[in-house]
């Protein structure tokens, strides 16, 4: 998984033990991060720049109106749209995507609940 941090590290030689707890500690402050509504409508921003929605009914596009953290350990971001309506898989791939990369989420799963 790309997201996900690789180290290799042997207790018998004691190769990379001293990054692998720096990595936890990593890994467990991304886990426990809180994000300012600024930070989240800069990303907002991003995301619809760089995706397009797929079509809806009667051809009318999904438009992203907000973004908000709801909790951490893991972080669970709420996507408000203007309708709602299934986004494939890919997508919401897409979207934690461009959300671990711009809040530097390293090591950590990204839960994505879309409400109306």
């Amino acid at each position: 998984i790309k997201s996900m941090p690789l180290l290799f590290a042997s207790a018998k030689t004691g190769l990379n033990v001293d990054e692998v707890f720096s990595l936890i500690k990593l890994v467990n402050k991304n886990m426990m991060a809180n994000f300012s509504e600024g930070e989240l409508s800069g990303i907002l921003n991003i995301m619809q720049k760089t995706e397009r929605l797929p079509l809806v009914r009667a051809g009318k596009m999904i438009q992203i109106r907000s973004i908000k953290q709801e909790a951490t350990a893991p972080p669970v971001f709420s996507i408000r749209v203007n309708k709602s309506a299934f986004l494939p898989d890919d997508y919401m791939e897409n979207l934690k995507n461009i959300l671990r990369e711009e809040l530097g989420l390293i090591g950590v799963p990204i839960r994505i609940k879309i409400t109306r």
